[in-house]
């Protein structure tokens, strides 16, 4: 009896936000600024057909989208959610087409699976669907099976990505390490453990508290960042060229280490925090979240 009075289902059958990212091809950081998103939406906004608040069609973000932490492979850690079914649901409706069709396959067959095995767990006994609970753990391991194959899939693909941008080999590394790390799979870091880390413009934004004034601070304001970094003085050993995939586009960026975001800190405070990023005859309208 303990053990279902303290069985949780919407702590136990959820999806790590990561891993949904992948499912819906989608850069993690990206996926979690539209889950925050959606919660903003739902605690103030309004279901236009019937003219109801978020309170009273009773709507409770945690029933879709619980924060947690994650630790990646340098040890930090890093933001992320538990999504439940309503949550994926939700996603699932933003989405159309064939990726919108896969999504939906994917998380239904994995949460099926996890109430298949919780319920066994619970009464340990045989399932609805007949099967035991072993034979469920090896459903749900083949079930893993195949999304580490998926996983390996993206990251020859990736890797493809790294070598037609002429990416360091070392960095190649790095970022496979720590794309698979997002699904606790942690690759030896020995041979790039003493590397420099390196920072996309929006990564940079979010550290610095630059958010983008449009989005009612909620979006980290990379173009900002960009038009900084483009009058500092900045040497080839401060930036990696980096593919990039992300929503369908691809291409090649630069990511930029410690000390071009130091720079650009400074740049900020020489310019006394200015609401209004002015470079080159174009103006950015931004707002500051916490301390830089």
């Amino acid at each position: 009896m303990d053990d279902i009075k303290n069985y949780n289902p919407a702590e136990a059958e959820t999806l790590d936000s990561r891993e949904v990212a992948e499912m819906v091809g989608k850069q993690h950081k990206h996926l979690l600024r539209d889950i925050n998103g959606y919660i903003e939406n739902m605690k103030q906004g309004t279901e236009p057909k019937v003219g109801l608040s978020a309170a009273e069609l009773k709507i409770e973000p945690s029933e879709f989208f619980i924060p947690s932490t994650y630790t990646d492979s340098t040890g930090r850690k890093l933001p992320c959610f538990l999504v439940t079914k309503k949550g994926c649901e939700f996603i699932a409706n933003k989405l159309t087409g064939e990726k919108g069709t896969k999504f939906t396959a994917m998380y239904v067959t994995r949460f099926n699976i996890m109430e298949e095995r919780e319920k066994a767990a619970i009464s340990g006994k045989t399932t609805k669907s007949g099967k035991s609970p072993e034979e469920l753990a090896a459903a749900d391991k083949r079930a893993t099976a195949m999304l580490l194959n998926a996983k390996n899939r993206a990251a020859s693909f990736l890797q493809k990505l790294y070598d037609r941008a002429g990416t360091k080999p070392e960095y190649q590394a790095m970022a496979l390490s720590d794309f698979y790390s997002e699904d606790g799979i942690h690759l030896p870091r020995m041979a790039f453990q003493n590397m420099k880390h390196t920072y996309d413009k929006g990564t940079i934004a979010e550290k610095l508290g630059v958010y983008s004034k449009a989005s009612g601070g909620k979006v980290p304001h990379a173009q900002a960042i960009g038009a900084i970094i483009s009058v500092l003085d900045i040497s080839e050993d401060e930036r990696e060229r980096l593919p990039y995939c992300n929503n369908g586009h691809d291409g090649v960026d630069y990511q930029y280490t410690e000390s071009v975001v130091e720079k650009v800190r400074t740049w900020i405070e020489e310019h006394g925090r200015p609401s209004t990023i002015t470079v080159n005859g174009k103006n950015y309208a931004v707002v500051y979240r916490g301390r830089s």
